[in-house]
């Protein structure tokens, strides 16, 4: 009987818990309106769970350390398994030993499928991310733009109610209203 090694700290079995992880992430940050409280909440927790900064490491987050070692276990991955496969038994060795580097290799090329699955999943989440808050942020720069045109907007329209009330009072009482003409700054020709 061939020996089973079982382990939950594994990393492999680490690396394909994160799997189902990654996968409701990316559903719910696909899908969710960019509005409300659900996408507050959703936003807040994956803000503070992968893109809290590293203490050891300024200027990156978890999600990147986490990208970089799932890099390096899929190259380390794919190195093992070109390595094996460019092994070849002789026919006359043994069936159990046949079986043994068989089950190696397959559980080799599992472990790089799997790497590779998690890597491209997470980097998803991270791209899936960070273009959602790119979004929100420039639709909240045009909102602000969009407040500013629309103040000046409003003075534009004060100014001219103002004008037109003017108007209406001098053709009610018939007399004309004292106006303040605006001088312009450029000295006259005369001078």
């Amino acid at each position: 009987m061939l020996p089973v090694q079982l382990s939950i700290f594994s990393p492999w079995s680490l690396i394909l818990a994160s799997v189902p992880l990654a996968v409701v992430l990316l559903a719910v940050l696909s899908f969710l309106p960019q509005h409300g409280k659900l996408y507050d909440f959703v936003e807040r927790c994956v803000r503070k769970l992968l893109f809290a900064p590293l203490p050891f490491a300024p200027g990156f987050v978890f999600i990147q350390l986490l990208l970089g070692l799932l890099a390096l276990v899929t190259l380390t991955s794919g190195l093992t398994v070109a390595s094996d496969s460019a092994r070849v038994l002789p026919a006359s060795t043994p069936l159990d030993k046949q079986l043994l580097t068989q089950g190696r290799q397959w559980r080799n090329q599992r472990n790089l499928y799997l790497t590779a699955l998690a890597l491209t999943l997470w980097y998803s989440v991270y791209m899936v991310y960070t273009l959602r808050a790119q979004l929100a942020r420039a639709m909240r720069d045009a909102g602000e733009q969009d407040e500013g045109m629309a103040s000046a907007a409003s003075s534009t329209e004060r100014r001219g109610v103002a004008a037109k009330n003017v108007v209406e009072k001098e053709h009610e009482t018939g007399k004309p209203t004292a106006r303040r003409i605006p001088q312009s700054s450029a000295p006259s020709p005369n001078e």
